[in-house]
C-alpha cells in the first residue's frame, strides 16, 4: 500500500518537476523576447533624435522603454570608445560606456546580443543589446537594455506552490477513497468472522 503511494506521489514530483522547468525555460525564451522587442522599438525611435542630436528627445525615449515591466536599465551609448549619451539613470550620461563584466560590447556587425550577467546585488541581469543604424546602414550608436529575471522567478514559484496544494489534495482525496474502500471491504469480512 505504502509503496504504491510512495510509487504515485514520485511520478506526480517528478512530471511536475519536468513540466515546470519547462515553463521556466518558456517564460525565459518569451522574457528575452520581450526584451528584444524593447530594445529594438528603442533603437528605432533613438535614431531620429540621436541623427539631430536632440538629447531631450534621447534621454525621454530612454526613460520610457525603462518604465517597462521588468527592466533594469536602459541606454544609449555612441563613439569609440562608447560614451553614454542617456541612461535611465540621468547621472550617467555622459560617462564612458563600460559593459558589465561577462558582457561582450556590442559588436557592429551584429544585430543583438543576450548575456546573462549579475549586477553589484548579486541579482541576474539579461543584457539585451541592439545596433541604432541611420535609416538601415549607416551605424549611430547602440542601446542596451537591462532586464530583470524576477518574473520568471515569481511565475515559477506560484506555480510550485499551485502544484504541492493541487499534488496534496489529489493525495488526501485518494487517501480518503481509499480509507473508505478499506472500510467497505473489511466491514463483510468482520461480519463474517464473528
Amino acid at each position: 500500500g505504502l509503496s504504491i503511494a510512495g510509487l504515485i506521489i514520485g511520478t506526480i514530483s517528478a512530471t511536475t518537476f519536468v513540466l515546470i522547468r519547462n515553463a521556466e525555460e518558456a517564460l525565459k525564451n518569451e522574457l528575452v523576447e520581450r526584451g528584444r522587442t524593447i530594445a529594438q522599438n528603442l533603437a528605432n525611435t533613438a535614431e531620429p533624435h540621436l541623427e539631430s542630436n536632440n538629447e531631450i528627445g534621447l534621454a525621454t525615449v530612454v526613460y520610457d522603454a525603462a518604465q517597462q515591466k521588468g527592466v533594469v536599465f536602459a541606454l544609449v551609448c555612441q563613439g569609440e570608445p562608447p560614451r553614454i549619451l542617456a541612461h535611465s539613470e540621468s547621472g550617467l550620461a555622459g560617462n564612458a560606456y563600460r559593459p558589465p563584466e561577462g558582457v561582450v560590447p556590442h559588436p557592429p556587425d551584429k544585430e543583438m546580443t543576450v548575456v546573462l550577467t549579475f549586477m553589484e546585488n548579486g541579482e541576474p541581469v539579461i543584457d539585451l543589446g541592439a545596433a541604432i543604424t541611420l535609416r538601415g546602414r549607416m551605424r549611430l550608436g547602440s542601446v542596451h537594455l537591462g532586464l530583470s529575471p524576477d518574473s520568471i522567478r515569481d511565475a515559477v514559484q506560484a506555480a510550485y506552490r499551485r502544484v504541492i496544494l493541487l499534488s496534496a489534495a489529489f493525495i488526501g482525496a485518494g487517501l480518503l477513497v481509499a480509507l473508505a474502500l478499506v472500510t467497505l471491504i473489511l466491514r463483510p469480512i468482520g461480519a463474517l468472522m464473528e
